[in-house]
């Protein structure tokens, strides 16, 4: 399984990878993905089939099933407490670890 994708509203999806589920919000001028998953998976063909909109990425808090697919954007946003387990947790040490 990659990905799994209901729209929940219209320009509202909520995507499930493995066990962890996130979300993407479609505005007018914009688009809100909230958390990256595990990062097992490509997102970007996914998130670029539901919208051609410029992304804003955040991250709820610094678990590894939240901030695991951050590698494949260049700005994350993120609660300044959760920092230095982001970090940790998208080391390239962690990834290697996580998808293995």
């Amino acid at each position: 399984m990659s990905f799994h994708v209901s729209q929940v509203l219209p320009g509202i999806y909520h995507i499930k990878e493995e066990a962890v589920h996130f979300d993407l919000i479609v505005g007018t001028k914009k688009a809100l993905l909230w958390d990256t998953g595990y990062g097992i998976h490509d997102l970007l063909p996914l998130l670029s089939s539901l919208t051609d909109k410029e992304l804003i990425v955040c991250n709820s808090h610094g678990h590894i099933d939240h901030v695991g697919g951050n590698y494949a954007f260049d700005k994350v946003y993120a609660p300044l407490r959760t920092l230095p387990e982001t970090l940790m947790m998208t080391s390239p040490e962690v990834r290697l670890v996580a998808i293995s």
